[in-house]
Protein backbone atom coordinates (compact mmCIF):
# COMPACT_ATOMS: atom_id res chain seq x y z
CA UNK A 1 0.00 0.00 0.00
CA UNK A 2 1.32 3.17 -0.99
CA UNK A 3 1.50 6.37 1.45
CA UNK A 4 0.00 9.34 0.30
CA UNK A 5 1.93 11.52 3.15
CA UNK A 6 5.17 12.61 0.69
CA UNK A 7 2.23 13.65 -2.07
CA UNK A 8 0.46 15.91 0.79
CA UNK A 9 3.43 17.46 2.45
CA UNK A 10 4.25 18.40 -1.55
CA UNK A 11 0.83 19.76 -2.01
CA UNK A 12 1.24 21.62 1.29
CA UNK A 13 4.28 22.84 0.25
CA UNK A 14 3.29 23.85 -3.30
CA UNK A 15 -0.40 26.00 -1.29
CA UNK A 16 2.29 27.65 1.16
CA UNK A 17 4.32 28.84 -2.23
CA UNK A 18 1.00 29.86 -3.79
CA UNK A 19 -0.12 31.78 -0.96
CA UNK A 20 3.25 33.28 -0.61
CA UNK A 21 3.55 34.20 -3.84
CA UNK A 22 0.12 36.17 -4.14
CA UNK A 23 1.22 38.20 -0.79
CA UNK A 24 4.77 38.67 -0.31
CA UNK A 25 7.95 40.07 -2.88
CA UNK A 26 11.16 39.10 -1.55
CA UNK A 27 14.25 41.28 -2.97
CA UNK A 28 17.58 39.77 -2.09
CA UNK A 29 20.51 41.57 -1.19
CA UNK A 30 23.69 41.29 -0.58
CA UNK A 31 26.29 42.39 1.87
CA UNK A 32 29.04 41.72 -0.79
CA UNK A 33 30.52 43.42 -4.26
CA UNK A 34 33.08 41.63 -4.98
CA UNK A 35 31.84 38.36 -4.88
CA UNK A 36 33.24 36.57 -8.46
CA UNK A 37 30.58 34.08 -8.95
CA UNK A 38 27.96 36.56 -7.98
CA UNK A 39 28.92 38.95 -10.67
CA UNK A 40 28.93 35.90 -12.82
CA UNK A 41 25.68 34.84 -12.36
CA UNK A 42 23.46 37.73 -11.48
CA UNK A 43 25.48 40.66 -13.61
CA UNK A 44 25.73 38.60 -16.88
CA UNK A 45 29.05 37.19 -16.53
CA UNK A 46 30.72 40.87 -15.47
CA UNK A 47 28.70 42.70 -18.21
CA UNK A 48 26.15 44.30 -15.66
CA UNK A 49 26.07 46.35 -12.60
CA UNK A 50 25.30 46.69 -9.04
CA UNK A 51 23.02 49.20 -7.30
CA UNK A 52 24.39 49.12 -3.52
CA UNK A 53 21.77 50.80 -1.09
CA UNK A 54 21.95 52.32 2.34
CA UNK A 55 20.38 49.84 3.86
CA UNK A 56 18.96 52.00 6.89
CA UNK A 57 17.08 54.04 4.78
CA UNK A 58 15.71 51.06 2.96
CA UNK A 59 14.65 50.09 6.58
CA UNK A 60 12.98 53.78 7.55
CA UNK A 61 10.92 54.10 4.49
CA UNK A 62 9.81 50.80 4.46
CA UNK A 63 8.67 50.55 7.76
CA UNK A 64 6.37 47.25 7.01
CA UNK A 65 8.67 45.39 5.81
CA UNK A 66 11.57 42.65 7.40
CA UNK A 67 14.34 42.52 6.51
CA UNK A 68 15.77 38.84 6.97
CA UNK A 69 19.48 37.48 7.24
CA UNK A 70 19.68 34.50 5.35
CA UNK A 71 21.11 31.70 7.59
CA UNK A 72 22.64 28.58 5.50
CA UNK A 73 21.83 25.28 6.91
CA UNK A 74 21.70 21.62 5.46
CA UNK A 75 18.32 21.03 6.03
CA UNK A 76 15.86 22.91 4.47
CA UNK A 77 13.12 24.34 6.54
CA UNK A 78 9.73 22.47 7.75
CA UNK A 79 6.27 24.70 6.99
CA UNK A 80 4.59 24.08 10.32
CA UNK A 81 1.51 22.65 9.21
CA UNK A 82 -1.49 23.09 8.99
CA UNK A 83 -1.27 26.93 8.42
CA UNK A 84 -3.92 29.82 8.24
CA UNK A 85 -3.61 31.38 4.18
CA UNK A 86 -2.03 33.79 3.93
CA UNK A 87 1.45 32.36 6.13
CA UNK A 88 1.57 34.22 9.18
CA UNK A 89 4.56 35.79 9.73
CA UNK A 90 6.62 33.42 12.21
CA UNK A 91 6.37 30.08 8.70
CA UNK A 92 7.05 33.07 6.28
CA UNK A 93 10.42 34.03 8.13
CA UNK A 94 11.00 30.79 8.53
CA UNK A 95 10.35 29.58 5.07
CA UNK A 96 12.07 32.05 3.55
CA UNK A 97 15.66 33.18 5.81
CA UNK A 98 17.13 29.41 4.70
CA UNK A 99 18.94 28.81 2.22
CA UNK A 100 21.43 25.53 1.10
CA UNK A 101 25.21 26.04 2.55
CA UNK A 102 26.29 26.38 -0.26
CA UNK A 103 24.82 29.75 -1.13
CA UNK A 104 27.01 30.84 2.20
CA UNK A 105 29.73 32.97 -0.11
CA UNK A 106 26.41 35.24 -1.30
CA UNK A 107 25.94 36.49 2.55
CA UNK A 108 22.77 37.37 1.54
CA UNK A 109 19.54 39.81 3.38
CA UNK A 110 16.07 39.28 2.30
CA UNK A 111 13.97 42.38 2.14
CA UNK A 112 10.21 40.47 2.59
CA UNK A 113 7.12 43.59 1.58
CA UNK A 114 3.27 42.86 1.10
CA UNK A 115 2.00 43.83 -2.04
CA UNK A 116 -0.46 46.46 -0.69
CA UNK A 117 3.05 48.43 -0.40
CA UNK A 118 4.54 47.96 -3.89
CA UNK A 119 3.48 50.51 -6.60
CA UNK A 120 1.87 48.71 -10.07
CA UNK A 121 3.00 50.57 -13.60
CA UNK A 122 1.06 53.20 -15.01
CA UNK A 123 0.71 51.34 -18.02
CA UNK A 124 -1.97 48.53 -17.59
CA UNK A 125 -0.95 45.48 -19.41
CA UNK A 126 2.30 45.81 -17.37
CA UNK A 127 1.97 43.44 -14.38
CA UNK A 128 5.32 44.34 -12.79
CA UNK A 129 5.29 45.58 -9.41
CA UNK A 130 7.70 48.29 -7.82
CA UNK A 131 9.90 48.98 -4.58
CA UNK A 132 9.15 52.53 -4.54
CA UNK A 133 12.97 53.73 -3.34
CA UNK A 134 13.83 57.39 -2.52
CA UNK A 135 17.05 58.95 -3.96
CA UNK A 136 19.17 59.38 -0.85
CA UNK A 137 18.57 55.03 -0.51
CA UNK A 138 20.97 54.64 -3.69
CA UNK A 139 24.56 55.28 -2.33
CA UNK A 140 26.43 53.82 -5.24
CA UNK A 141 27.14 51.86 -8.64
CA UNK A 142 29.23 49.07 -9.49
CA UNK A 143 30.02 48.15 -12.96
CA UNK A 144 30.90 44.97 -13.62
CA UNK A 145 34.40 44.32 -15.24
CA UNK A 146 33.26 43.06 -18.78
CA UNK A 147 30.48 46.58 -18.64
CA UNK A 148 30.04 48.58 -22.21
CA UNK A 149 31.27 51.87 -22.51
CA UNK A 150 27.86 52.35 -23.63
CA UNK A 151 26.08 51.29 -21.01
CA UNK A 152 28.40 53.04 -18.14
CA UNK A 153 27.82 56.43 -19.61
CA UNK A 154 24.28 55.95 -20.49
CA UNK A 155 23.44 55.38 -16.62
CA UNK A 156 26.49 57.87 -15.67
CA UNK A 157 24.52 60.49 -17.89
CA UNK A 158 21.25 59.24 -16.30
CA UNK A 159 22.36 59.83 -12.41
CA UNK A 160 24.00 62.87 -13.67
CA UNK A 161 20.66 64.71 -14.91
CA UNK A 162 17.97 63.04 -12.20
CA UNK A 163 17.71 65.08 -9.67
CA UNK A 164 18.88 63.05 -5.80
CA UNK A 165 21.26 61.23 -8.21
CA UNK A 166 24.33 62.96 -9.09
CA UNK A 167 25.66 62.61 -5.89
CA UNK A 168 25.23 58.49 -6.16
CA UNK A 169 29.38 57.18 -5.86
CA UNK A 170 30.53 55.21 -8.92
CA UNK A 171 32.62 52.70 -9.14
CA UNK A 172 34.14 49.81 -11.42
CA UNK A 173 34.68 46.45 -10.99
CA UNK A 174 38.24 44.69 -12.15
CA UNK A 175 39.48 41.33 -11.95
CA UNK A 176 42.61 41.14 -9.86
CA UNK A 177 45.51 39.44 -12.36
CA UNK A 178 47.12 37.49 -9.71
CA UNK A 179 44.30 36.38 -7.20
CA UNK A 180 40.37 34.92 -7.74
CA UNK A 181 38.89 38.26 -6.55
CA UNK A 182 37.29 41.40 -8.04
CA UNK A 183 38.79 44.63 -7.19
CA UNK A 184 36.33 47.41 -6.56
CA UNK A 185 37.63 50.78 -7.79
CA UNK A 186 36.44 54.28 -7.95
CA UNK A 187 35.66 55.76 -10.90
Amino acid sequence: MKSNVPDAAQRHQAQFGTDLEQHTRIICLSQRNDGILMWAHYADRHKGFVVGFRSELLRRNHPHSEFLKVHYGLQRPLVPYPYVAPPDKDQLITAVSQKSLEWKYEEEWRLLINVTYLRKDQDPTNTNLYLPIPPEAIDQVIFGSRCSDPLVTRIDAALESTPGFNRVRRFKGRLDPKLFRILVEKL
